[in-house]
């Protein structure tokens, strides 16, 4: 114990252990499984939180504490990210497993969870990819402890301007879920073709609007001179390769071209909406071609190692755009794994993936390869400029392509199926009027997005400011302050920290713990009112 220079002269210094009871001796954890076989068919009012690292981590049917502890992280916390939590108070009754420290607060638990979370635990923790805060490092922790009433206020003041902060950040989450729902308004207008329905107007009454018919016809007949092209070569390579020897002579055998679909309204686009005079439907294979890739294999370090060519995966999907890769593969693993050099402007669609991956479109804007779990979808000739436009329609989409998945418990997409999905087609002048009111109306909302992320941001710098002030004694005013002071109970920190010393062995150890009751003593299930009550019943 020392006394605190330089902050307010009724404040001292503590070891950790000299202001805590550390029970970290009667966590127990219990893994997943266990305790999902334990909760099902009990009733919540059956059920306890069970604590981790940084929060509740699920529920479990008994609890092993009972009152109030401040949980800090032993392992798996952000304890160099000084914005983040790493300690926590918990009441009631609960479990902890063995990744958080339980400590009984001999101070304030609001006050010695706040400076926790504040404090900066570089030279308190081992480890690199996983940091961990053993138990000796945690009991050294020097603590700045004011007088009990002083830390009090301090707490209180701290949680006064965090709800405030809260309730900030909360409103600025909804702006944001505004924002999302906005966009997809725009989208849903826009191929309804409301928002260039005067400007429609306008070039009909004048004679100058085409029909999509036009442009549909266009991409048929240069598809099909394309593939006559390409079938003209691979002919001639055929030709080639057969009097070299053909397979004797160790070239690999040329790939015959794909036969383009020919681009014309079929019964799969029967029944879809009306669009707007001059639009009408097609099968987005009618447009250009849909091919995939894959991962070549990771053991063959001769595919990974110092490649030079751009392999995407289906974590692009989450941007706009795609400029840079995911990884880079070599030529050998191109041309062993028979991968596809896809150009620049290709739609990339996610058709599997974790969490709402799925559906998901990007643009490529680097010419790459890519994973087996997304779709290129590569538009040529008159239909490249027609890419954009497309890409916001399935942007728009999004849940009908995902309704489109196939299979059980993982539904997905697969190829077939998104070469089926059905596109307008509007004509050219018309697509890039669309697009430019799509995106003057997108960039205001970037915009607005950009500076609702900055505010958060700021959010929390305020939080982690709040605490550096607090914890350099300077949070409380001068009134507020004045009034910790003429409390009856206000009694120096130095006599608060003696008397708790008085109290306990060296290591703060000797205070009996709380009683608590454990698992094999739990309340005997009773019967739910209701199914809707049971964790884990079928009606859940």
């Amino acid at each position: 114990m020392e006394s605190c220079r330089g902050r307010t002269e009724s404040w001292v210094v503590a070891r950790l252990e000299d202001v805590c009871v550390i029970d970290d001796s009667r966590r127990v954890p219990v893994n997943q499984d266990d305790r999902t076989a334990r909760i099902v068919g009990r009733s919540v009012s059956e059920l306890y939180p069970y604590y981790g690292a940084t929060g509740m981590v699920g529920w479990i049917d008994g609890y092993i504490f009972e009152g109030e502890h401040v949980l800090l992280g032993e392992d798996g916390a952000p304890f160099l990210d000084r914005s983040r939590t790493k300690a926590y108070v918990v009441t009631g009754r609960y479990w902890v497993n063995n990744h958080a420290h339980v400590l009984q607060a001999l101070i304030d638990s609001r006050f010695l969870a706040h400076f926790l979370n504040q404090f900066d635990y570089h030279g308190f923790v081992t480890g690199t990819t996983r940091l961990k805060l053993n138990q000796a490092a945690m009991r050294s922790i020097p603590v700045l402890v004011p007088p009990l009433v002083e830390q009090r206020a301090i707490a209180t003041k701290i949680d006064a301007l965090f709800s405030e902060l809260d309730k900030g950040v909360e409103q600025l989450q909804t702006i944001k879920q505004q924002l999302k729902q906005y966009r997809q308004a725009i989208l849903k207008a826009a191929f309804e073709g409301r928002l260039t329905a005067a400007w429609r107007a306008e070039q009909q009454a004048a004679g100058a609007l085409r029909h999509a018919e036009e442009l549909v016809k266009r991409i048929s007949t240069e598809r099909a001179e394309r593939y006559e092209r390409k079938l003209r070569n691979w002919n001639q390579a055929m030709d080639e390769w057969e009097t070299a020897g053909g397979n004797a002579s160790g070239r690999a055998r040329p790939r015959r071209p794909v036969r383009s679909v020919a681009c014309s309204p079929t019964t799969e686009l029967d029944g879809l909406p009306a669009l707007p005079d001059g639009w009408q439907w097609v099968r987005l294979d009618q447009l250009g071609l849909i091919g995939t890739g894959s991962t070549p294999r990771r053991a063959e370090e001769r595919y990974w190692k110092d490649g030079s060519i751009p392999w995407v995966a289906s974590s692009a999907v989450n941007e706009p755009f795609c400029d840079t890769a995911t990884e880079y593969i070599t030529v050998q693993a191109l041309q062993d794994a028979g991968l596809k050099v896809y150009p620049a402007g290709t739609l990339l669609l996610a058709m599997y993936g974790e969490g709402k991956t799925r559906g998901k479109v990007t643009e490529l804007r680097i010419p790459a390869t890519v994973n087996q779990a997304l779709a290129a979808i590569v538009l040529e000739g008159s239909a490249s400029g027609y890419s954009r436009f497309v890409k916001y329609y399935l942007w728009q989409a999004y849940s009908q392509t995902r309704s489109r998945s196939s299979g059980g418990v993982q539904p997905n997409l697969n190829l077939e199926i998104v070469s089926g999905l059905a596109v307008p087609c509007a004509p050219e002048s018309e697509q890039e009027k669309v697009i430019q009111e799509i995106e003057s109306r997108l960039s205001v909302i970037d915009d607005i997005d950009g500076a609702v992320d900055a505010a958060v941001v700021r959010a929390e710098t305020l939080r982690a400011a709040i605490l550096k002030k607090a914890f350099e004694g300077n949070l409380l005013s001068a009134a507020e302050l004045a009034d910790v002071r003429s409390n009856s109970d206000y009694e120096p920190a130095k006599k608060l920290l003696d008397r708790i010393l008085a109290t306990t062995k060296p290591h703060g150890q000797t205070m009996k713990p709380q009683r608590s009751r454990g698992a094999t003593h739990a309340a005997k299930p009773s019967h739910p009112q209701n199914d809707a009550d049971v964790i884990g019943s079928e009606s859940e």
